[in-house]
């Protein structure tokens, strides 16, 4: 190697140096944000009681589909560490449920809706690949989980038996808890924009709701 050609790569080492450094100064903590649509999965167990506040029948699951988007705010301080902050609106489902009647038992026949709502904060690893342009991480975290549920419902009698078939008063209620979330997802990287695939979902004893979405994302540099 001559000596001006080793100085001329000296050169661009420097330059190649300065330009990383800039960047790191502009953005030292990785910062995006952005925003995804997908699908979700609205899960509750609603309970309705009499007037002595009895359980009445036992409990009916809803599972439903709908709708679902989110807001991501998160920083990368380093190649494999982040955190993200997220929104997370799963959507309204409605759907009915029922409790087949027996001989001896009335059933019940309910309709009820539910829109679960969620902001969260995660902490995000990425599997160290050596495909720069080719994210793959998972993220645990804790969520505030706000659930309403309205539901109705009519009793039917038992099997061959007449009776009065009673309308049960609708039922409503909600909460606020805070619980573990997880998730996991893929994300291609195209100059300061990233297109990602995700699944995330918060665990509750009464019905864990989840979001399969498409997000994208924008960093400034």
């Amino acid at each position: 190697m001559t000596k001006t050609r080793g100085a001329g790569y000296a050169v661009v080492g420097i330059f190649m140096g300065a330009a990383c450094g800039s960047a790191s100064a502009a953005d030292p903590l990785g910062f995006y944000m952005g925003a995804g649509v997908g699908h979700s999965q609205v899960r509750n167990d609603v309970q309705f009681v009499g007037a002595s506040g009895a359980p009445i029948l036992g409990s009916l699951g809803l599972s439903e589909g709908a709708t679902g988007w989110k807001a991501i705010v998160g920083i990368r301080p380093l190649s494999m560490i982040g955190a993200e902050v997220e929104y997370l609106d799963f959507g309204s489902a409605s759907g009915s449920a029922n409790i087949p009647a027996t001989v001896t038992m009335g059933g019940l026949n309910a309709t009820a809706t539910s829109h679960p709502k969620a902001p969260a904060v995660f902490a995000t690893g990425y599997l160290p690949i050596p495909l720069p342009y080719l994210d793959i991480f998972a993220k645990a975290g804790v969520a505030e989980l706000k659930s309403g549920v309205n539901a109705s419902a009519q009793a039917t009698c038992p099997i061959g038996l007449p009776c009065i078939q009673v309308i049960i008063p609708p039922y409503s209620t909600s909460s606020s808890d805070t619980r573990f979330a997880y998730g996991a997802g893929v994300q291609v990287k195209l100059a300061s924009l990233a297109v990602r695939a995700e699944y995330e979902r918060i665990h509750v004893s009464s019905g864990d709701p989840d979001l399969l979405s498409l997000a994208l994302t924008w960093s400034p540099l």
